[in-house]
């Protein structure tokens, strides 16, 4: 008797579909790309699952690290480490020099947007309204915070406080300290950054 196969869909935007489009046109290489943007280094993610460190002076791969889901955006380099999250297995960090998993913090929904640091602590939100603020140093959580909806965005810090923004049009300036609400205000949009 056959057996089924299920097809998993693969969530990608827009530009990711025409970039990964164009490259498979002309062959081109993630590691090629990366030379020829001239970053150094470079850190790339992918919703294969993996996170690349790659050498812009010559395209050559430094490492590669195969992560518990997608990664959607962009990682994000933070004392040492780099960040990315992912469709799995929450936050991950990696060690920038080696590519080993230093941790990972769970969540409650997959992370969309990159982490941004402040004092120590990566900030980020997850598709299931969650707000984290986590220790950079070891990926202990400093607070968490139920929002009004999905976040898909990277937070900005803005003095001692982070500004998030929901789907669900709500914008909210909290604490870095320990996550109270300074203020929030409902806008009539889908904020999606």
């Amino acid at each position: 008797r056959p057996v089924a196969r299920v097809q998993q869909a693969t969530l990608m935007t827009p530009f990711g579909k025409k970039l990964r489009e164009m490259r498979a046109t002309r062959g081109i290489a993630l590691k090629a790309m990366a030379h020829e943007i001239g970053v150094s280094p470079a850190y790339l993610s992918a919703l294969e699952h993996v996170l690349y460190a790659v050498d812009p002076a010559n395209g050559r791969e430094i490492w590669q690290t195969k992560l518990g889901g997608a990664l959607a955006d962009t990682p994000a380099l933070m004392d040492g480490k780099v960040l990315a999250g992912t469709f799995g297995a929450g936050l991950a960090a990696v060690q920038a020099d080696t590519g080993a998993v230093a941790w990972t913090h769970p969540t409650d929904g997959w992370v969309w947007g990159n982490p941004v640091a402040f004092d120590g602590l990566a900030f980020f939100g997850d598709l299931k309204n969650t707000a984290y603020a986590v220790r950079i140093e070891d990926g202990g959580a400093e607070w968490r915070l139920a929002l009004d909806g999905p976040i898909t965005s990277t937070p900005a810090v803005v003095g001692d406080n982070v500004v998030f923004v929901t789907e669900a049009g709500t914008v909210y300036m909290l604490r870095t300290s320990d996550g109270g609400v300074v203020w929030k205000v409902t806008l009539e949009a889908d904020l999606f950054s």
